[in-house]
Formats: C-alpha cells, sequence, structure tokens
C-alpha cells in the first residue's frame, strides 16, 4: 500500500547522519519548539552512540512519534523500532546487529557484565 506523507517545517523534526550526543539534542531541541508536537521523526542515519540514542527514543516515545526512514541503520533501526508507525521510503536501508563494544579494557568479567 503507497502512503503519500507530506512533511512540513511543523509537523516533523529529523535525524540525520551519526546519532551523537549533538545530533540527538538538535533534533530534541527542534521538537520541543515547534507549536505543536511533531507527528514524524525522519531518519537518515547509520547509526552511532547507543547511549544518546536512548535519549531519542524517550522522545519518540513520550511524543509518540511515527518515523520516516531513509536510513535507519544500527541505532536508527533500534530508534525506528520504538515509533508509534513507521514508514520507508522507497530504496530505503535498515541494518539491525548487536551492541558492539569499543576501547573497553580490564577484567573480562566486568567487559562480560557490561
Amino acid at each position: 500500500m503507497l502512503t503519500t506523507l507530506l512533511l512540513n517545517a511543523t509537523n516533523h523534526v529529523a535525524l540525520r547522519g551519526p546519532v551523537t550526543e549533538e545530533s540527538v539534542s538538535r533534533a530534541v531541541h527542534a521538537a520541543l519548539a515547534l507549536p505543536a508536537p511533531p507527528g514524524v521523526l525522519l531518519l537518515d542515519t547509520p547509526g552511532g552512540s547507543v547511549f544518546a540514542g536512548q535519549r531519542m527514543i524517550d522522545l519518540v516515545v513520550q511524543l509518540g512519534l511515527a518515523c520516516l526512514a531513509v536510513r535507519a541503520h544500527s541505532m536508527g533501526f533500534a530508534i525506528l523500532q520504538h515509533c508509534a508507525t513507521r514508514w520507508v521510503t522507497a530504496g530505503a536501508t535498515l541494518m539491525q546487529h548487536g551492541m558492539s563494544v569499543h576501547h573497553v579494557d580490564g577484567d573480562v568479567r566486568r567487559v562480560a557484565a557490561y
């Protein structure tokens, strides 16, 4: 089923590029600055920080946002899974995988617990 979704300056916010504290902060501030809560989150992201992404998930759940994915890889895919309604563009790419841990040293039991 094809759906036409018209986005304008007041009905959506975008999360473009890597999921970082900065990109999520921009999206959160943009959402909260609109006169009415946005209805749609546009995702075009290769993924990124799990911790920053969790902040975005909190907003998506709190506002009951729908999502439109152009690219939702890694953490972007996790965000997409929490959307009230999910759409993808023709040619959209989605990618899911388990969390990876980088730059961790110390006792292997601590790493496993993390």
